[in-house]
């Protein structure tokens, strides 16, 4: 099983080299996965850190699918098991994976497998490591205890813990906190870059908050065709069928809305002509015109 266990020292990194983001399908025609950070430390260890900020109740599943992918990917290189070198998958997270965020638990988990009886870690081969902000977050709300650790402040600056003034005083004390915050500074001073990402965040906003609306309307919508269309085992089916095909509806009016958004948002800005709006939103052309 899987089990948390409190946090020991562990080796220092003392360089990295990055390998490639995309990774390898484990079955034909799967989805290629493409992953946040993937590099590998002198000493061998490979490390896998992925950044989510939506809550998303699956992403357990999801990390224990890119880290078969990261063993995947050492096999590839044509390494015997023997020969495979640990996996540390690190997951930061803007929400609560594992439960409801409280000062009494820890905001860094470490998860490995280990036996159920003995509680001994006997494969050493894969370690998870689950960062959630919002017990950080929770924690400085209930203690105010100002960050004592490099990774503290930094997550401190990520999460945006303690306002405007806490981030300043940190960037004083912190060469790498202070190296982020000129760095972010001057993304935000190259109006194209900041005007870009000012935009992917609205559309993608947009996007999921109508992929969300209509899929629960598309899925409402099945369930009552559903209903109509039968009793005893064929009202079961016709509900299957009904929820499957509302919420084929729902995704597709949902996809189509982002996608105007966008578009719309992208003509008011002015700097690109409908050609390059249509592929950037994937509408097309006339579609473009007509907005």
């Amino acid at each position: 099983m899987l089990a948390h266990l409190s946090i020991k020292p562990v080796s220092e990194i003392t360089g990295i080299e990055f390998i490639d983001r995309e990774g390898i399908p484990l079955h034909e025609g799967d989805k290629v996965p493409r992953f946040d950070v993937f590099l590998r430390a002198l000493d061998g260890r490979i490390f896998h850190i992925e950044v989510q900020v939506a809550s998303d109740k699956f992403f357990l599943k999801r990390s224990f699918y890119y880290v078969c992918n990261d063993f995947l990917w050492q096999s590839q290189r044509g390494l015997k098991y023997e020969d495979f070198e640990p996996v540390i998958f690190i997951g930061l997270f803007d929400f609560n994976l594992l439960k409801q965020a409280n000062e009494q638990r820890e905001w860094h988990t470490i998860h490995k497998v280990q036996d159920i009886a003995t509680h001994e870690a006997f494969f050493d081969c894969v370690e998870f490591h689950i960062l959630e902000l919002p017990v950080l977050r929770q924690q400085w709300r209930t203690f105010k205890t100002k960050p004592s650790t490099k990774l503290e402040r930094l997550l401190f600056y990520f999460g945006s813990i303690g306002g405007e003034n806490m981030i300043q005083e940190l960037a004083k004390e912190d060469t790498t906190v202070a190296d982020f915050l000129e760095r972010e500074q001057k993304f935000r001073q190259d109006r194209t870059l900041w005007r870009r990402y000012l935009f992917d965040e609205t559309a993608r906003e947009d996007y999921q908050k109508n992929m969300r609306a209509y899929h629960e309307e598309g899925r409402e919508e099945g369930r009552e065709e559903g209903r109509e269309e039968g009793i005893g085992i064929g009202l079961v089916r016709g509900r299957e069928e009904g929820r499957e095909e509302g919420i084929e509806i729902g995704l597709a009016r949902g996809e189509e809305i982002g996608q105007e958004k966008l578009a719309r948002n992208l003509k008011l800005l002015g700097f690109l002509d409908d050609e390059k709006i249509s592929l950037a939103s994937g509408l097309p052309i006339e579609v473009v015109k007509a907005l």
